[in-house]
């Protein structure tokens, strides 16, 4: 694009632009996190602008089953960059240090998961900014927080829920700890951060100053603790895992049926007769004792083998179909393939499809809440750099003869 082209990826939508849409973000961050936050801006139409190291962020890359085939990126890198433009820039080159800072001087909010001392070493530590841009809103994700002897050690998922207690919250407490599948902490701190980043835009409406948001994917984990640390706190009682149902409930956890497997969590008595009359069990809602789930929980051994007997001999639907005209909570245990179709999700149309030059058709995830209807307009995770001379020469007006230096010295 020439200097002083048209620069703008305003969202409409049928109630005039999209709520976000005079927010312009700058991303830094990589993999999962901070990624994650600036989707959820992007889709409620912030204009974000991905700027990543001339190689690519590393989540490009990323395959659970292997490196990727040439010239692919990654689903997960699909998925969390859609509706984002992409530029280069080489943060350890002092030209591109600079362009930097033309790019923040012209944006509402940055984000980046940098440790402290890395971001200090980048010109994007907190102080920094905030004194060189003092209405900018900065995003600092980072495993441990800006603060602390730890603010500069590295933590994957996996660490960080040891480090939480999460991990030890979960599983046969004959085992090893569990850690959930792929990457929940770093996409609950992404959500968190996305709340943060629109409060301190916000905010910044009434004092006009920006302020740094400081995300520690650590303490956003220590959310997931229920009631565990305020129970320690108060009776001094220390939680340990309880397989997949909770203690002194029965039933309540994951059953094997014909086809798969089946949540039951028929703990109040109207659940437990619901339950015994589909299972032809009059013996046990004549049984008074049986009402209680406590009791119920202590004679487990006792009534998990004829339940279990009866579930393999039905299919999860057949389950599910008959214990809801019953009002006894009973679902099936579904799969990727079998979320994605499920009928509830259809009709609300949860599930947004992307067609991608070179991946094809692709679905994702939904929002994680409805907004008056809103509905993003997704765009396709972008190519790496290919949004380069669009924000270079259009928001910059740099002239083509300097972009070429610019290529040339390796600042892009």
């Amino acid at each position: 694009m020439p200097p002083g082209g048209r620069y703008s990826w305003a969202v409409e939508t049928d109630r005039g632009p999209a709520p976000l849409a005079d927010m312009r973000v700058l991303d830094l961050s990589r993999h999962v996190a901070g990624p994650y936050c600036t989707k959820l801006l992007a889709d409620f139409g912030a204009d974000v602008t991905k700027v990543e190291p001339p190689d690519g962020d590393p989540a490009r890359r990323y395959s659970p089953g292997g490196p990727t085939a040439p010239g692919e990126e990654s689903p997960l890198f699909l998925h969390l960059n859609t509706s984002k433009r992409s530029v280069t820039l080489n943060l350890n080159h002092k030209r591109g240090q600079g362009l930097l800072a033309r790019l923040l001087a012209r944006s509402d909010a940055l984000v980046h998961d940098y440790a402290p001392a890395e971001a200090a070493r980048l010109g994007v530590s907190s102080d920094a900014l905030c004194q060189r841009f003092p209405r900018l809103v900065v995003a600092a994700i980072t495993s441990f927080g800006l603060t602390g002897p730890e603010r500069d050690r590295p933590a994957s998922d996996l660490l960080l829920f040891a480090r939480s207690a999460v991990a030890r919250m979960y599983g046969d407490r004959r085992r090893t700890p569990l850690k959930q599948y792929g990457f929940q902490a770093q996409y609950l701190a992404g959500l968190t951060a996305a709340t943060g980043v629109m409060l301190a835009l916000r905010w910044r409406r009434f004092n006009g100053r920006g302020q740094v948001i400081d995300v520690s994917i650590l303490e956003a984990m220590l959310q997931l603790h229920e009631d565990a640390l305020a129970r320690h706190s108060y009776f001094g009682e220390e939680r340990d895992r309880a397989y997949n149902r909770r203690p002194g409930q029965y039933p309540h956890g994951f059953f094997p049926c014909a086809d798969g497997h089946v949540a039951i969590a028929a703990v109040m008595p109207q659940q437990w007769d619901g339950l015994a009359l589909l299972m032809g069990r009059d013996d046990w809602r004549a049984d008074p004792s049986l009402q209680t789930a406590e009791v119920r929980d202590a004679r487990a051994a006792q009534l998990d083998a004829p339940l279990r007997a009866w579930l393999r001999q039905n299919t999860r639907a057949k389950l599910t179909e008959a214990a809801q005209e019953l009002r006894t909570a009973v679902t099936p245990v579904l799969s990727p393939a079998g979320a994605l179709k499920h009928p509830q999700l259809a009709a609300r149309g949860y599930f947004d499809e992307t067609r991608h030059p070179r991946a094809g058709k692709l679905r994702y995830a939904g929002l994680p809440f409805r907004l008056g209807g809103f509905e993003p307009r997704r765009r396709p995770a972008p190519a790496l750099g290919e949004d380069n001379d669009e924000v270079y020469q259009g928001l910059l007006a740099i002239p083509d003869a300097e972009m070429r230096r610019l290529r040339a010295e390796g600042a892009l």
